[in-house]
């Protein structure tokens, strides 16, 4: 009886645990995020953003069955993002959503609140602040947007380290210039989160050698360009998941 060497027989028992491994991860499913394109009973189109800078847009199509298919939507309200059951007739044209799917088919929709406003606070008024977006200074006035209030409503955290637990604050510890990041639904502020100085959150776009181009988290008109770069040493810069 002929014996299989030992080094194949590894490199065949790494194969099947790969192979193991895939199956599992194609079982759970997979997520895409996207802008809807358009839904009927029997498929969802969606345009995930661009991996890289000046990507042009495509679409992607997922199978769904109505009655196999589970769809949820996430709401911003009192404490934060909240979960709740919705079916696909909440679905719209233009909402931000992820699909959780296997190959084609369509497994789970989740609809998305709108992402959070980052900028600089310029002004605090009784029950409210004005939010400048971080964007070129030229424009970035002329986006101000201003947001309500409440101690009682409103979750207002604060880390003056990147990375460190944050700790709740008031809505008097709040001042002009702070970065923030604001969680709101219409014009009413549920998550404030007071920046660490130099702080910008965002999406990456590209990645240099030693530059880094992030397109700013907030919500801008069309035609406004919310990119900024950044230069590093990769020598010295720090890198963590959050």
């Amino acid at each position: 009886m002929r014996h299989m060497p030992r080094s194949r027989t590894l490199i065949r028992l790494l194969l099947l645990l790969c192979a193991a491994s895939t199956v599992r991860a194609e079982e759970a499913g997979r997520y895409t995020t996207g802008l809807v394109l358009s839904i009927d009973t029997g498929s969802i189109s969606i345009q995930p953003p661009a991996r890289f800078h000046g990507q042009a847009p495509n679409t992607e199509t997922y199978h769904i069955d109505p009655l196999k298919l589970k769809v949820l939507r996430m709401d911003v309200g009192v404490g934060g993002v909240h979960t709740s059951n919705a079916t696909t007739t909440d679905l719209h044209v233009g909402d931000r959503i992820s699909v959780k799917h296997t190959n084609d088919q369509a497994t789970e929709l989740r609809i998305l609140p709108p992402p959070p406003v980052q900028g600089r606070i310029v002004a605090i008024g009784r029950g409210a602040i004005t939010v400048r977006p971080t964007i070129p200074a030229a424009i970035a006035a002329a986006l101000d947007q201003s947001f309500n209030v409440d101690d009682k409503r409103s979750e207002i955290t604060s880390s003056t380290v990147a990375g460190a637990p944050a700790r709740k604050i008031r809505y008097s510890d709040l001042q002009v210039g702070q970065g923030v990041s604001v969680l709101a639904k219409g014009r009413f502020a549920f998550v404030i989160r007071v920046l660490p100085a130099g702080q910008v959150m965002g999406t990456v776009n590209r990645v240099g050698a030693s530059e880094i181009t992030i397109k700013v988290a907030g919500r801008f008109p069309a035609g406004v360009s919310a990119e900024r770069e950044f230069g590093f040493d990769p020598r010295k810069v720090e890198v963590f998941d959050q």
